[in-house]
Order: C-alpha cells, then structure tokens, then sequence
C-alpha cells in the first residue's frame, strides 16, 4: 500500500510522473507477490491518471487487462474507476457512434453510472465526469466540458490528494477559459474569478515541480 499511495498521492506533487509510473508497476508487483490483489487492483486503476503513454491503443489494451483483474479478484471499486477511463478512451479512438456518446462494449454512460450509484462508487463516477469533461472540451464544447467539470467537482473531496486533481484542474480552467467569450457580464465576472484562484494554484504547483506543471500553467496563462 505504502507504494501505492506514494506513486498516486504523493510522488506526482513533486516528482516527474515517470517515477510515479514506476512505482505504480512496483505497487502492482508487491500486491501480487504478497497476495494482496485489492492494493494491486487499486494500483491498476490509478495507473491511466499517471500514464506516460500517449498511445490510446496501449492504453485501451492495460485497461481491458485491469478490468480483468479487477473483476477477477472482486475488486470493485477498483473495476468501476477503470471502467471510467475505458469509457473516456473508447470515445477518443472514435468507438462510438458519435462524439458525444460514451460507451465501452454493452456498457453505456447511463447503465454505468446507474451501476456505480448502485455501489455508491462515488470515486469512479467523479472520475467519469472529469473525463467527460475532458472529452467535450477536446472536442471544442467548452459549456459541456464546463457541466461535466461542475458535476466532478461535486465529488472532487473522492479524490483528495490523488493525481486525478492535476487534470481536473486543468480542463476546469481549460473550459472555463472557453466560456468565457459567450459569458453573460456576470458569468464572466464569476469565471475570471475561479482562473485567477486556479492560475495561483498551478504556479504554486509548478513550482513545487516544474517538470510536471511548467509548461501547463504556461498554457493556462497564455490561453487566458
């Protein structure tokens, strides 16, 4: 466990996340040699927030193997977090029949969401809608990536201190800044005010570990 929580809770604060990566691999491998398959199935469904990958494919196949595990060992928690990131992937390699549509297999946004409500997997349904949140705003729906991340947030307190909160972050501020140009006077006024609380929030973060969130403040910064 100990692995774990450094690799997910600690680590990407400070350190570059490819060193949060291979902790997680090393938390994975503890949990299976010490047969502890719940910490190595809650090392599985942190592992696509840190992921060095930027090959959806690759991606889409460690989760297909995770969910195995997940539902193997009856780790369900685990299983539902890594459905959300399935979800969110299969939208971006265009499985589904529109953009707008999420779906992995059978499994629909609703009969997921209806399934994890069921559980009170409350984890996983924030983890969702941060992914959607992200999916909207790539596919340039600033209002519906800014919904989704409003529904998120209802739940952000899931996931306090886990490297989730750097992406959320990010497409919070991202949609936010895509708002803006529509916004009533009033609106705008309310969104101003979050992105400047939000930039003061990744300088500090980009100080604490530039290599992970220079060149995102930077963004923010430049898009604002």
């Amino acid at each position: 466990m100990s692995a774990h929580n450094l690799a997910d809770y600690i680590a990407p604060w400070s350190r570059p996340l490819r060193e949060s990566h291979a902790l997680n691999v090393e938390a994975f491998q503890v949990g299976i040699e010490g047969g502890d398959t719940m910490v190595a199935g809650y090392a599985l469904c942190c592992r696509p927030s840190i992921s060095v990958s930027e090959n959806l494919d690759e991606l889409a196949d460690e989760l297909h193997e995770a969910l195995r595990f997940c539902e193997k060992t009856r780790n369900f928690m685990a299983r539902d977090i890594c459905m959300s990131f399935a979800l969110f992937v299969d939208n971006l390699r265009g499985r589904t029949a529109s953009e707008h549509e999420f779906r992995h297999g059978e499994l629909d946004e609703a009969a997921f969401l209806a399934s994890c409500e069921e559980r009170t997997s409350l984890q996983a349904i924030c983890c969702y809608h941060m992914l959607k949140s992200e999916s909207l705003f790539l596919y340039g729906d600033p209002e519906g990536a800014a919904a989704a991340s409003a529904r998120a947030k209802e739940l952000l307190w899931t996931l306090t201190g886990s490297a989730n909160n750097i992406r959320f972050s990010l497409y919070e501020a991202l949609s936010a800044i895509g708002c803006l140009d529509r916004a009533s006077p009033e609106r705008r006024t309310e969104l101003l005010e979050k992105l400047g609380k939000l930039c003061e929030q990744w300088a500090k973060w980009a100080a604490s570990c530039p290599e992970n969130f220079d060149h995102l403040h930077a963004l923010i910064c430049a898009e604002l």
